[in-house]
Order: C-alpha cells, then structure tokens, then sequence
C-alpha cells in the first residue's frame, strides 16, 4: 500500500496499516472496520474504503500541519 505526503511517496505494509488503526499488525479485516470507525467515526462501506482512508490519515500523523477537512 502506499500514502502521500508532499514531496514523498511512501509504501506502507499492510501490518503498519493495521498497527497504526488497530494498535496490532495482525488485526483482521473486520477488525479494520471497528477501529477506522471507533477512532475518527467514519462508516466505511468495505474493507478496501476503510484501508484507503487508514492510508489518507498516515500524513497528517506523520506531518500534524496536515489536516484532512
């Protein structure tokens, strides 16, 4: 999986994806679903939108100046 950050294309394996979510690199997907939604409230319809927005949060953890409105 990869994220973007101004200047730099990062890849992040799918474990450090579950870790950064879920605090474990061994979450299972539904799991993913629960944590995307306990942690900033967004229903996501699948899997592969609650990966997708795992991944559109990375930046602005990495960089707080970032802010997804």
């Amino acid at each position: 999986m990869q994220t973007w950050h101004p200047g730099l294309l990062h890849a992040v394996a799918p474990t450090s994806v579950k870790k950064f979510v879920t605090g474990s690199g061994r979450a299972d997907k539904d799991k993913m679903l629960l944590a995307v939604y306990m942690r900033w409230q967004f229903e996501a319809p699948n899997h592969d939108v609650a990966d997708a927005y795992t991944l559109a949060r990375i930046p602005a953890h990495l960089d707080p100046e970032l802010r997804l409105r």
